[in-house]
């Protein structure tokens, strides 16, 4: 599994506003080994325009969001080991990609009363959980409280709901 991380968004300044890398992809790592995914993952940091030219691309939704994920795959890659006569393809993720508008972390971390980070991190859990399947729901909300709750990065009585 490898994680990347770009920071596209050059706008967001103050040093409350600072973005860790290396705890991002550390956290990133973590909920990727607790779910038991194996794939890699390129987190890209960007602002309400670019987010909101892949949201009306994609979603044709003409509106910024806040995150954006998605599970590239190849139907088949040939495995390691030849059997004859057997097909020995087996289906395998590629890649995945997850797309976080930093202004809307920003305005959703203010608007919440909690730390930037805070808010980058529930985000790129929120983004993970989404790539796994999951759907916006309890259990959702449930697994974001606890990675947050456990990784260190909840800030105290905050609640999401997604």
């Amino acid at each position: 599994m490898n994680i990347t991380l770009q920071n596209l968004n050059k706008n967001i300044r103050g040093n409350h506003l600072t973005v860790n890398k290396r705890a991002l992809k550390s956290l990133a790592n973590k909920v990727l080994q607790s779910e038991e995914a194996d794939f890699d993952v390129e987190i890209t940091l960007v602002d309400d325009s670019y987010i909101k030219e892949l949201n009306k691309k994609y979603r044709n939704v003409d509106n910024p969001t806040d995150v954006l994920s998605f599970l590239i795959t190849t139907p088949f890659q040939k495995s390691a080991v030849s059997k004859p006569k057997t097909d020995n393809r087996k289906p395998i993720t590629d890649i995945a990609d997850i797309y976080i508008s930093l202004d809307r972390a920003k305005e959703q971390a203010e608007s919440r009363k909690m730390e930037f980070k805070v808010e980058v991190a529930h985000l790129l859990i929120h983004g993970i959980l989404h790539l796994l399947g999951y759907e916006h729901s309890d259990l959702m909300t449930e697994k974001e409280e606890h990675y947050l709750r456990n990784l260190k990065c909840q800030s105290s009585n905050v609640k999401y709901h997604t």
